[in-house]
């Protein structure tokens, strides 16, 4: 097949992203705040057929960068839905890229585009104790003083009847 310059694009280019797969689903949405940091598995759902290639474990870390969560393993549910048992830390950044040149359809053809999957997990419980009980003291103290003041306001008002 030639390549023919069309305004910065390749022909490849427009059959590619005609006819390449797509990711329409993921067990974590991109940009999603607060995931479960326990949920164990991610799910990416294709369009169509996936060629199911033997080292994909490799190729995610390989690709990934720093903030991909540790894959535990990698396995193709169905023809179209890739699942990733990953163990993940609270409050922390994560960030995987599904790449192009990485995935193909059964027929051969590349994703139409990258998918990158960024989210950020919630919080483990105990950080709501190590940041709201001293706020909670603060409060507290603040209304005894308060409630002190007041008390003795009252005294004096009633000990000056």
């Amino acid at each position: 097949m030639r390549e023919e310059q069309l305004g910065g694009f390749t022909c490849m280019d427009n059959i590619v992203e005609a006819f390449g797969p797509q990711v329409i689903h993921s067990s974590v949405e991109p940009d999603q705040l607060f995931v479960n940091y326990n949920i164990g598995r991610i799910v990416v759902e294709f369009d169509r057929p996936m060629y199911e290639e033997s080292n994909l474990h490799e190729t995610l870390m390989l690709h990934g960068g720093r903030n991909t969560p540790e894959i535990e393993s990698v396995y193709w549910k169905s023809a179209t839905a890739l699942v990733l048992e990953v163990n993940m830390r609270p409050l922390t950044h994560y960030s995987m890229s599904f790449r192009d040149h990485l995935f193909f359809s059964e027929d051969n053809y590349p994703l139409s585009q990258a998918y990158i999957l960024s989210f950020i997990t919630k919080p483990h419980p105990l950080i709501y104790l190590v940041l709201f009980i001293p706020v909670v003291l603060v409060i507290g103290l603040f209304n005894r003083k308060r409630i002190r003041r007041l008390m003795s306001g009252s005294v004096r008002a009633d000990a000056a009847k």
